[in-house]
């Protein structure tokens, strides 16, 4: 499973694609489940993105993921040079995203 190769690999970024609004629940739960991993001292950010993100800010803003993009750009221009930069995200850059 997804989780279970999270597990296994131990990544520092884990982006989940949400590519249309009918996947929106079950990306819901992963960014849930994830999190669930992380508060058991699994040490990875979390973030999503893609068109079913886009078209529902609200639920994701209200999920548990460490940050959602609007796009694949203000992923590469905001939050991966930070997170190579320093290894984690910050919270001002966190919070513009959200």
């Amino acid at each position: 499973s997804f989780l279970a190769t999270v597990r296994r690999h131990k990544p520092r970024l884990v982006l989940i694609s949400c590519v249309c609004t009918s996947a929106v629940p079950a990306t819901l739960v992963l960014v849930s489940s994830l999190a669930e991993m992380k508060d058991r001292g699994e040490p990875f950010i979390i973030g999503v993105g893609g068109q079913g993100v886009v078209e529902n800010l609200t639920d994701f803003g209200d999920s548990r993921a460490d940050f959602y993009s609007e796009s694949l750009t203000q992923f590469c221009d905001v939050v991966l040079p930070q997170i190579e930069r320093t290894g984690r995200l910050d919270e001002s850059v966190r919070s513009s995203l959200r």
